[in-house]
């Protein structure tokens, strides 16, 4: 961990930090070719914040189990875990997905139950419970990049639209593919598709290098937010 800022602030150092892989749109492939794996990744918040961050994911049975942890010592911490299987097709249905995080003196906790029995998403908010109907082929922050990677290795672009779980509804995500770009990460060189996630507001970017020889694993990600710039890159990655 380096470079940590004299005048750290809520606004430098945000919650997206430790989930913008996932917050962006974060594993999978056909659902043949999905495999566990554990990658690392090196994050940096406008050239003052850096550090690392790890995504696993591993089968259960029928069920896939998909984690994002990160830490920057004394600000804070995070973590998200999504549960899933895969259907006949290959797409994913979503079980359960848990998020918090610990930033300075704030504090978040959220939990999300898919009951596909019941049509309905349960959501554990702090202590505060709610539930909204189950739309059909709703995802979480992060099986929404198992979703996505699912869908480039079968047509080569992005659906036209996703749909995200949160704990105030469902929302759509846009996403559209840019092109190609050869780029060096600590992992090493790879030939990446390059996805844009469309915002509302014109002040927010975010784009994902994909890398097809690694199944479409995103191999870095960058988001600027009003002006503050978020990079993960990928550092090692062991299947």
């Amino acid at each position: 961990m380096t470079g940590i800022p004299s005048r750290t602030s809520s606004r430098l150092i945000k919650p997206a930090v430790f989930v913008v892989l996932s917050a962006i749109v974060s594993l999978g492939s056909a659902a043949s070719a999905l495999a566990p794996f554990q990658a690392e990744y090196r994050f940096n918040i406008a050239n003052s914040v850096s550090g690392t961050a790890t995504r696993e994911l591993r089968q259960q049975g029928d069920t896939w189990v998909y984690r994002f942890s990160s830490a920057i010592p004394v600000i804070g911490r995070a973590s998200e875990t999504s549960t899933f299987r895969l259907d006949d097709k290959g797409n994913v249905q979503p079980l359960g997905y848990q998020q918090g995080f610990r930033l300075l003196t704030n504090s978040r906790n959220i939990n999300l139950r898919f009951d596909q029995a019941a049509r309905r998403v349960n959501v554990q908010k702090n202590r505060q419970a709610s539930q909204y109907p189950l739309q059909s082929g709703v995802l979480d922050s992060l099986n929404l990049e198992v979703q996505l990677r699912q869908d480039l290795q079968r047509t080569g672009t992005p659906a036209r639209q996703y749909l995200l779980a949160e704990a105030d509804g469902i929302s759509p995500v846009q996403l559209t593919l840019e092109g190609n770009a050869r780029i060096q990460t600590p992992a090493g060189s790879f030939d990446t598709v390059v996805i844009r996630r469309l915002h509302k507001n014109r002040d927010r970017q975010t784009r994902l290098w994909l890398a097809p020889s690694l199944n479409y694993l995103p191999v870095r990600v960058q988001q600027n937010d009003e002006g503050t710039l978020y990079t993960i890159n990928l550092n090692k990655l062991r299947q």
